[in-house]
């Protein structure tokens, strides 16, 4: 025991348990609550873990404990006295880690946008807070970790938590997930991830924890390295190794099932150089054929992938499901891989010389000539990318949106931390990489370093100009060839230095350990590979440190992998022979003996629970937040919760597969938990002690999963208002209720912490001879100060940051509705709770704005002359319901200024003020001075918006609009053609120049913008649009007269959209004008018969036109079937039913026609002449009561000088 006292061995296992819950929460949870749901929630637990960890830390430096414990094998006498600070220094990867960390904390101060630097995005949260906490959680578990059980419950937590996700994804491929995502999650899974590839990025790193632990499995029951005297465990070993297997198993579908190539290029070499590394330390019998086969496996990968995509014979194998979109990773062309290179290409500007960045107040980068060695600040990319946008991408991606990452960890790290942090991200990866083949015995000395030196330089450096070559030498493509050409240099040295040392024989005793390396190596390795095609999650960056901090006190054997007497046993070399008299022993026989070791003895002490049941209660906690909803507004907390694991509200009926998601995680669980713990105790305990083994884990963890389900449920349940109470406090109510779950579950989570550390600590805990504490004045004031720090930075950072986002969703629930009233109210609460946020304060802006078009001109209510953000986050809803138009308007423009001011390089913030003073001066249309005004306000905005993102084509549409609406038409004209020159795939930009031109009467350049448009689409292969810009241009050439080109432009309308109901109706109309009315019918009958999926109003119109043509035919008969065809569709069209009454009449159909002016009546009681109608229709039909009744009728509500014609009716009616 290397701790002094009590608190110090405690807080030791608090601080496990802390980074044991990070490796939980950060790829398990998500908050069906909040708006963001996945990433940032995941961060805010993580930043918590890690604040509340610190706390701990600080409690033990306090009392005198160590801050670095010594390692395992130290001896008491020269364990240091002090507190061991050394020990955070005197380790390989420090240098590359301060070099980062470095560069992060340069590159937040000299960032564009300081405060989103170090707090992180909305969307992402990954800002320097948020790598410090991973760092911290890292650099504590290595530490603190020196006990074999502790790496035992390292890599069950990681394995059991991977079980539970991928089981998830399993049930979302089936279409059985209850939850209503809303996106598709059966093609390609997505589980706890939120999205297909941050699953398989996270699942790669933990699939190779399980592998290791398959083979160390088999390898148990192949009895290798077991001592004499064990008792016999094969079925043990084959349970939990068929346990491992199983998740193996499902880790691999569900990765599979995502399609996702960027990870699966990191997991297919993974697997290769996991099998390459396990040959060359354990050196087996036929070691050089299986080293072969290794590299071998490697060639042949590489040889499909690259005659898949480059060898026209081989392109079928694009074709097969799976395989196919493994190896179209370098279609560049189209989709993902063109928007990445895309991507690339503006990083790698950024990154060279240019114009400083440009802020709205017209102030520029003072700092641009350092931002190649600093960056432009973590979380920065998003706002710093807008100047150097290719508008290109806009033709892949929505125009709307800028790039946040670069999709690649090599541009990501020299845009946002510069060339300082590119060194040491790049340091701390080949740090890892060469101490890891150190510690694996492949690296002994200066030869060896060279060589490996001399390959990774190498193959890095002809990976870079390979990619650069294919790309026409852009630099762009060194990105990616940089870090696979790293790996391939890995894996070319790890495979020279087996043979190169091939003569070395393995310590069989040390299998455990390098096995252990070789799982964190590979998965590091596929997360290298990996984040070079896709976004570092918090989920993989928090195992990604934490990987790494175990694999270096793994391979600097500061703890054992197992007990020192449980170590595995190395065979004698010179084996004494069996007495002549005995007979030969094969196989398990000859392992096991002596005979005496084969008698079972009682597993005396042996405990009845996992060590690892803390972690399994921490999953099914998680379970319970993660999985419980209450869509039905049931009010039973036993019902709430019972039909979140076996109810499906998405289809109304009975679906356990939550609850088998659960069953099976236990199971399994439970199953390794129990085993591994019979294994590494040597015994072969009896059938009771399994089932109470199961009884008990079950009790425990079923139990506190019930217990919090309760409590949560009766949570989700409605609250009934109380009575008298006013709608702003039962608002409140409702807010702090559901607000308050996140800060619920991370209460329950820094409890599980505190009881976990408990538990771990719990034999020390029980020492007499140990003392309590060592400076206990010192501790308690130190702890009180920490705690109370720790507590007020979780509940007002993390939790409130969390706490706003999900009041922001419910103001979200109100836009659909169009009540911006209550969308105003919510987004004022969630901006009220996190001042900072700019993207509430957009949000916020918008449904202002969309309330200022519904207020009236002036209002009850006024608003001060001089505004601020905290007037409007005071106002209730009633007074802005009282504010006139203009308040509304200011109120919008004084958030979204804020919002500007906040974030000022970020270009929506000036392009909403733009759009704010253009829709202003829509709606002042009676002020002419002030829609001048706001006129001209809207287009300074966009002059600001257009100069901080130049290549934003839509932006200059939006100035060309402003402009155009100012009465500025050259300006605007200039605009337009801009806008074109930037994009010429824009087809907005066509639209608006075609609108131009014909409101100027430019018709020559209105054909020739048309038909400029159509022969782009056209070859662009975009039928939508060039069937629009054909429709258009056959317009224009109607109203000009020129009806064989208008027919023209629709024929090849007709051609590029077959049965198109626009291309056949305008040939019906101007095959009439050509008095061809025969073409028009035919035109109009293919229309009809192609109408299935039309309105009712477009059939209608068809059937209008061709009651016209066939009157104009003189085919009485035909055109009447028509308009009784219409009346089907709109009985309450006058104009159909006057036209059918008169037909009617012109064929002496009285019955028809009396019924059509019946219904006419009906529709129009005041007109006079349908009652006369009607009468007329029954006179001829010899009904002259019924006839005088309606002329009578008809007299009554008749003009004047009608009355004297209708009396001679009613004469004729006998009246």
């Amino acid at each position: 025991m290397w701790n002094r006292t009590k608190l110090d061995q405690w807080c030791d296992s608090a601080l496990e348990a802390g980074w044991l819950a990070a490796l939980v929460v950060a790829p398990l949870f998500f908050n069906v609550f909040s708006s963001r749901v996945f990433e940032p929630d995941k961060i805010s637990l993580v930043r918590s873990i890690a604040l509340a960890m610190l706390a701990v830390w600080g409690i033990k430096v306090a009392n005198g404990g160590y801050a670095w414990l010594p390692a395992a094998n130290t001896r008491p006498e020269a364990r240091p006295p002090g507190g061991n600070w050394r020990g955070f220094v005197k380790n390989p990867f420090i240098w590359a880690v301060v070099l980062v960390m470095i560069a992060f904390v340069l590159a937040t101060i000299f960032s564009v946008a300081v405060f989103v630097s170090w707090f992180g995005s909305y969307q992402r949260l990954q800002g320097t807070y948020s790598f410090l906490a991973y760092i911290t959680i890292a650099g504590l578990a290595a530490a603190t970790l020196r006990y074999p059980e502790q790496l035992r419950r390292f890599q069950h937590t990681v394995i059991i938590t991977s079980l539970a996700i991928s089981i998830y994804g399993v049930i979302q491929h089936y279409n059985l997930d209850p939850l209503p995502w809303g996106g598709d999650v059966t093609t390609r899974v997505a589980a706890n991830a939120g999205n297909a590839i941050f699953l398989s990025a996270y699942l790669i790193m933990a699939f190779f924890l399980t592998l290791e632990r398959v083979f160390m499995s088999f390898v148990r029951l192949m009895g290798i390295g077991q001592p004499a005297n064990a008792e016999p465990q094969d079925w043990q070993s084959s349970l939990v190794g068929g346990a491992y297997l199983f998740v193996l198993l499902v880790q691999g579908i569900a990765i599979v099932w995502t399609q996702s190539r960027g990870p699966w290029l990191g997991w297919a070499p993974g697997i290769f150089l996991f099998a390459l590394l396990t040959v060359s330390a354990v050196r087996p019998r036929y070691f050089r054929a299986l080293l072969g086969a290794a590299v071998g496996g490697v060639l042949v990968m590489v040889f499909v992938v690259l005659a898949a995509n480059f060898i026209p014979a081989f392109k079928f194998v694009q074709q097969v499901p799976y395989v196919g979109r493994f190896v179209d990773v370098f279609n560049a062309d189209a989709g993902t891989g063109k928007v990445r290179q895309l991507i690339w290409g503006g990083a790698a500007e950024m990154l060279l010389p240019h114009e400083p960045l440009v802020f709205p107040d017209g102030s520029t980068d003072s700092v641009n000539f350092m931002r190649p060695l600093v960056g432009y600040g973590p979380e920065a990319m998003w706002v710093a990318f807008n100047p150097f946008y290719p508008p290109a991408l806009g033709q892949t991606e929505a125009r709307n949106a800028s790039p946040d990452r670069s999709h690649n960890e090599a541009w990501d790290s020299i845009v946002i931390t510069g060339l300082l942090g590119f060194i040491g991200y790049i340091s701390l990866f080949v740090t890892i990489f060469f101490w890891s083949l150190r510690w694996l015995g492949l690296i002994r000395g200066p030869r060896d370093n060279l060589l490996f030196g001399a390959i990774l330089a190498g193959s890095g450096l002809a990976g870079s100009l390979a990619l650069m070559a294919t790309d026409g030498w852009q630099l762009r493509m060194a990105g990616v060839g940089l870090p696979f050409g790293i790996v391939t240099g890995f894996g070319a040295y790890t495979a020279l230095a087996a043979f190169l040392h091939a003569g070395d024989r393995p310590d069989r005793a040390d299998l455990p350990r390098l096995m252990l390396i070789i799982g964190l190596l590979t998965a590091i390795v596929a997360h290298y590979l990996e984040i070079h095609f896709g976004i570092a999650i918090g989920a993989t960056r928090t195992y990604f440190w934490v990987f790494t901090a175990v694999l270096m006190v793994v391979g600097m054997q500061l703890t054992p992998v197992m007990p020192a007497e449980l170590v595995m046993a190395t065979p004698d070399p010179a084996p004494e022979p069996a007495p002549a008299n005995a007979p030969a022993k094969r196989g398990k026989q000859a392992r096991s003996a002596p005979a005496s070791a084969r008698r079972p003895r009682p597993a005396i002490g042996l405990t009845r629970l996992p060590r690892t049941i803390m972690t399994d209660v921490l999953v099914f906690l998680t379970f319970v937040y993660i999985y419980s909803t209450n869509g039905g507004n049931l009010t039973d907390p036993s019902r709430i919760l019972s039909d979140s694991i076996f109810f499906n509200p998405k289809t109304g009926g009975a679906s356990p597969a939550i609850f088998f998601l659960m069953l099976f995680t236990w199971l399994i669980a439970a199953t390794i938990g129990l085993a591994e713990e019979s294994l590494v105790q040597r015994r072969a305990p009896q059938a009771s002690w399994w089932l109470t083994g199961f009884g008990l884990h079950a009790a425990v963890v079923w139990g506190l999963w019930l217990v919090y389900g309760l409590i949560q449920a009766t949570r989700l349940a409605p609250i009934t208002p109380p009575p008298g109470i006013a709608n702003q406090d039962f608002l409140n109510m409702q807010l702090e209720r559901v607000g308050g779950h996140f800060g619920f579950y991370t209460a329950i989570v820094i409890g599980w912490i505190v009881a976990a550390g408990t538990v771990y600590a719990w034999p020390a805990l029980r020492e007499r001879t140990l003392p309590a504490a060592g400076r206990v004045w010192i501790a308690a004031a130190a702890g009180a100060v920490s705690v109370i720090l720790a507590v007020f930075l979780i509940y007002s950072v993390n939790v409130n940051l969390v706490r706003a986002d999900i009041v922001y969703k419910q103001g979200q629930q109100f836009d659909s509705q169009g009540n911006w009233l209550s969308s105003v109210e919510l987004y004022k609460r969630a901006l009220a709770t996190r001042k900072t946020e700019d993207h509430y304060m957009l949000f916020l802006g918008r449904a202002l704005l969309e309330q200022a078009k519904q207020s009236q001109p002036t209002g009850t209510a006024t608003l001060p002359a001089t505004l601020t953000l905290d007037d409007v986050l005071t106002l209730t809803p009633d007074t802005i319901a009282q504010l006139g138009r203009t308040d509304v308007l200011r109120a919008a423009e004084t958030v979204l200024k804020e919002a500007q001011r906040v974030n000022p390089l970020n270009t929506d913030h000036t392009a909403n003020l733009a759009r704010l003073y253009r829709t202003w001066a829509d709606l002042t249309t009676d002020d002419a001075v002030t829609r001048a005004e706001k006129l001209d306000d809207s287009v300074a905005m966009y002059e600001t918006a257009v100069t901080l993102s130049p290549n934003a084509a839509h932006l200059w549409n939006e100035r060309g609009n402003a402009l155009l609406a100012a009465g500025q038409t050259d300006q605007a004209l200039a605009s337009f053609e801009h806008s074109l020159s930037l994009d010429n795939l824009f087809d907005q930009t066509y639209l608006l120049l075609a609108d131009f031109f014909e409101r100027t009467g430019q018709t020559d350049r209105l054909l020739d913008i048309l038909n400029q448009g159509i022969d782009v689409f056209t070859k662009s292969g975009n039928q939508a649009v060039t069937g629009q810009l054909l429709s258009y241009l056959g317009v224009i050439e109607a109203r000009q007269g020129n009806l064989d080109a208008a027919a023209a432009a629709n024929l090849r309308l007709l051609e590029l959209l077959p049965d198109n109901l626009q291309a056949l109706r305008n040939l019906a109309i101007i095959a009439r004008d050509q008095e061809n009315i025969d073409q028009a019918i035919t035109y109009v009958q293919q229309a009809l018969a192609a109408s299935a999926a039309a309105s009712p109003e477009e059939v209608a119109g068809l059937h209008q036109l061709a009651a016209e043509l066939y009157q104009r035919q003189g085919d009485t008969k035909s055109a009447l079937a028509e308009l009784e065809a219409v009346r089907q569709l709109a009985p309450n069209d006058l104009n159909t039913l006057q036209t059918l009454s008169a037909l009617y009449a012109t064929q002496g159909n009285q019955e028809k026609v009396l019924e059509i002016a019946q219904s006419l009546m009906t529709l129009d009681p005041g007109n006079y002449q349908y009652a006369v109608e009607a009468g007329m229709a029954l006179l001829n039909l010899e009904r002259r009561p019924e006839a005088l009744t309606l002329f009578q009728q008809a007299r009554s509500i008749a003009p004047a000088e009608q009355q004297a014609a209708i009396d001679a009716l009613i004469t004729q009616a006998g009246g």
